[in-house]
């Protein structure tokens, strides 16, 4: 009885609707830091902190700008936020004890508010920037950028996006009760140009039926939607700041879901396929080699082709014969492995920590990137693990200390838990195609003397000579 443990469960009446959760403790304890706002508090988790209260000020003047931008009262856009139930739907969203807070409502009102005038801000060519102390600072806007994508710092994205359009009066998104106003406003906000946006969304031609996407726990309803600028914003936005690319054809939870998203494979990875194949045979295989250690083996390692119809995303691996291997037949089991750019930088371990705290909360059985995750770990055990991958542009270490690129992917896997892991078939095949005899010995014979030019050509010289040698001895021994 003297060693208890405390077991957190959230307080909620309908846990199907929670999208949005407090980190669970055993990964908050991890990195406090990674999960906890620095400036600015959205949603009622961290509302009222002493440390956040000096945004509060700057949140309602933002409010108030937005308000004069759309020619909008604030008690409008508080009825609607009222009778239309949007903020009992809000409460539904969070899984976890809010404290009592006065008026809710309005509370939401001001940080949805604050954010769309950012988001307006950034994209407005015509708003001077200098003028605005967030905009014409990168360090703060950056870290106001990474506040807004952390878990426990969310709002629903669908809030938001009904609240903008009854703000702008945006047709498509108003349906039904939804719409009090039947004379709708004039919006002072420029045009919305497409062509500015091409490039904050992915290029993405593969389209995708429901099958599909109810295999990878997604819906299948379509991001994009005409005319829907908030989404166009929200997209540009973090774009810009945080260089994230968004696809067109998903729909989103919250900020933190849309870094998800982001991140998620073009499409099933054969080390998927094959493994729901092969189920009766691996259940579950997750030791690998190490990078250098299969590098000495003779796996090569590839850059994802990013000229392809399908971008490459950060969980996208593929392991495939090599494009002459398969002419020769000893050497078909020579295998390379196919991986996108991970880039590791200082904003990394927060990104990633707060994507793997909602993938338990929310996709505990599609765990994608703490699959992917768990696959670098494994590849990366030292230094010169980091320095190999460097090397084939698979990863970018912008830290500087590859031993500190090292640690970092190591200590994301700590407290991970994963249900079924997708590349188990993926780990198996590899670690089968390390031990075996052949591919070590050639891998050794082209490592010492086909390395490079010089040694290939005295390696040549060597031969010939051997062989000249070989056929005088024997003429003689003939005579």
């Amino acid at each position: 009885m003297k060693d208890s443990v405390t077991i957190e469960i959230p307080e909620v009446g309908n846990f199907s609707e929670c999208k949005i959760f407090r980190v669970p403790r055993r990964l908050r304890s991890l990195n406090e830091k990674a999960f906890t706002p620095q400036i600015v508090s959205i949603g009622p988790f961290h509302h009222g902190k002493k440390e956040l209260e000096g945004m509060e000020s700057y949140k309602e003047k933002y409010c108030e700008k937005f308000l004069e931008r759309t020619k909008t009262k604030k008690e409008e856009l508080l009825s609607y936020t009222i009778k239309s139930k949007q903020s009992d739907k809000v409460k539904d969203t969070y899984a976890g004890t809010i404290k009592v807070i006065n008026n809710f409502a309005e509370m939401i009102l001001i940080d949805a508010c604050f954010i769309f005038e950012l988001f307006s801000r950034l994209d407005d060519e015509n708003f001077k920037k200098d003028q605005d102390y967030i905009l014409k600072t990168p360090w703060l806007l950056n870290t106001v950028a990474m506040d807004l994508i952390l878990l426990e710092n969310q709002l629903p994205f669908s809030f938001l996006k009904n609240l903008y359009g009854e703000a702008t009066k945006e047709s498509d998104n108003i349906k039904g009760d939804d719409c009090h106003d039947p004379k709708p406003r004039k919006v002072t906000e420029k045009k919305f140009h497409k062509s500015k946006f091409k490039s904050c969304f992915r290029n993405q031609s593969r389209d995708y039926n429901s099958d599909d996407l109810s295999k990878r726990g997604e819906s299948s309803e379509p991001l994009i939607n005409e005319g829907n600028k908030f989404l166009d914003l929200t997209v540009c936005f973090f774009h810009e700041v945080l260089g994230i690319t968004a696809d067109k054809d998903k729909e989103i939870e919250h900020f933190t879901d849309l870094v998800r998203l982001s991140w998620l494979p073009a499409e099933r990875t054969e080390s998927e396929q094959e493994l729901s194949e092969e189920k009766e045979k691996i259940k579950r295989h997750n030791h690998l080699y190490s990078a250098t250690k299969l590098d000495k083996a003779g796996l090569n390692f590839v850059l994802a082709d990013s000229e392809k119809p399908v971008q490459p995303r950060l969980g996208d691996v593929r392991i495939s014969s090599g494009p002459w291997y398969k002419y020769i037949p000893r050497c078909r089991s020579c295998k390379q492995l196919e991986l996108s750019q991970l880039k590791i930088e200082d904003s990394t371990e927060c990104l990633m920590r707060n994507v793997i705290a909602l993938e338990h909360c929310l996709y505990p059985n599609h765990g994608y990137i703490c699959d992917y995750i768990y696959l670098m770990n494994e590849l990366i055990d030292t230094a010169e693990d980091v320095e190999l991958l460097v090397k084939k542009k698979i990863v970018k270490n912008l830290l500087g200390s590859s031993q500190d690129a090292a640690d970092l992917v190591n200590k994301l896997c700590d407290e991970m838990m994963q249900p079924k892991f997708i590349h188990s078939y993926l780990c198996k095949t590899l670690d089968d195609f390390y031990e075996g005899c052949w591919n070590n010995n050639m891998a050794t014979i082209r490592r010492v003397y086909f390395k490079d030019l010089w040694t290939f050509s005295s390696s040549v010289v060597g031969l010939c000579v051997f062989i000249l040698t070989i056929i005088v001895t024997i003429q003689q021994l003939s005579k």
